[in-house]
């Protein structure tokens, strides 16, 4: 018996020549950044910074009279407070983000957000992170 030549597999890929693969360029288009997709991330981003931090507390074993301090910070300030505190979680975001971040984060928390700094003094005072840890968990 004599085996049948076995069928050579192209791919798609091969079968495009290559001025037509120029007009089908392989990489995505950058999304639009609007002030709607700004508003959708940082909705999105504070619900998984609440989840994060609710895993945190119940991880740690936190009790619910355990309270937050949730705040924006530098490089310099998020690690000073990763090194003194037990337990702090954090995120980066940029600045339009950070502060509707805050303020939803401070209501999902039931805390007052009297103090919601503006875009400019996020920029002017290069705080990157929204930092929450609990003062009364120092580190020793």
């Amino acid at each position: 018996m004599s085996k049948k030549p076995r069928r050579q597999i192209i791919k798609k890929e091969a079968l495009i020549t290559s001025p037509e693969r120029s007009r089908y360029p392989l990489t995505q288009r950058p999304a639009r950044r609007n002030k709607m997709n700004d508003q959708r991330s940082a909705d999105r981003q504070a619900r998984e910074f609440l989840y994060d931090l609710h895993n945190k507390a119940n991880e740690s074993g936190f009790k619910p009279s355990d309270k937050w301090q949730v705040s924006l910070a530098t490089l310099a300030e998020k690690t000073a407070i990763e090194k003194n505190y037990h337990a702090a979680v954090t995120t980066k975001a940029s600045p339009e983000v950070l502060a509707a971040m805050l303020a939803q984060v401070q209501t999902g928390l039931s805390q007052s957000s009297a103090d919601a700094p503006e875009i400019a003094a996020i920029k002017h005072n290069h705080w990157q992170y929204l930092v929450a840890y609990n003062p009364e968990r120092e580190r020793r």
